[in-house]
């Protein structure tokens, strides 16, 4: 009798260990769209999620690992070989070259509780600024004009031509100067010019207008700590 139940027991146990759910993400764990252009954000794809086990696989939780990134699914229990369709799409418009976003999926397949899907691409536009688009000071003295510099790369073979710009706050300047022309694969130096009358922080604006076809428009974002001595530093 004690013989009979091990066995059962074994038995059973034998079969509980084959009898999982697994999940597979059809073509691997990483999508990569290549080059992308930012007009036509939000790039899209279907990414399937198959369960390659022989219990249902059930799908907990989707989470995106940022706000630019959206995967929902068609179905969250998952019959054996069978899938589920997410349907992803980021949003790319305020990013500048190679990027990687990850989703994390939560479920029930006991070897992979979490799985990661990585979403790669790389965000060309025909012209950059260098360092950065943003462009900050720690410490402003009120009333003292304080200079930004900057330079916009060409990253084509081909001339573009800076149309206008607008600027905030209307006390602010910027060297650039109506239908300057920048030159193919070169990079050309301008500043921004500021002076704070008040206290507080400084957020300014240079959006500049260009003749490129699919995204003519770019802004610069300049900012930093207006103080009038030590004593009065805003806390960063």
């Amino acid at each position: 009798m004690y013989k009979s139940f091990v066995f059962i027991f074994a038995f059973f146990l034998t079969i509980a260990a084959y009898a999982q759910p697994k999940i597979e993400i059809e073509g691997g764990t990483t999508f990569d769209w290549g080059k992308s252009n930012p007009a036509k954000s939000p790039l899209k794809t279907t990414i399937k999620i198959k369960n390659v086990g022989n219990e249902i696989l059930k799908i907990k939780e989707v989470k995106p690992g940022c706000g630019c990134t959206n995967a929902p699914l068609d179905k969250y229990d998952i019959q054996p070989n069978d899938f589920a369709s997410m349907e992803v799409s980021l949003n790319i418009t305020s990013y500048t070259g190679d990027i990687t976003k990850s989703i994390r999926i939560s479920s029930n397949d006991p070897q992979n509780g979490d799985t990661y899907v990585f979403l790669k691409t790389n965000v060309f536009r025909p012209l950059i600024a260098e360092p950065s688009v943003y462009l900050g000071k720690s410490i402003i003295n009120i009333n003292e004009e304080v200079t930004f510099e900057f330079k916009l790369k060409n990253q084509t073979d081909k001339p573009i031509k800076i149309l206008s710009y607008d600027i905030s706050p209307e006390e602010a300047v910027s060297s650039i100067m109506k239908n300057e022309i920048v030159a193919p694969n070169s990079s050309k130096a301008f500043t921004i010019k500021a002076t704070s009358k008040t206290v507080g922080r400084l957020n300014g604006q240079l959006k500049i207008h260009t003749d490129i076809k699919d995204v003519p428009d770019m802004t610069i974002y300049f900012y930093g700590n207006v103080v009038t001595d030590e004593g009065n530093r805003i806390p960063r």
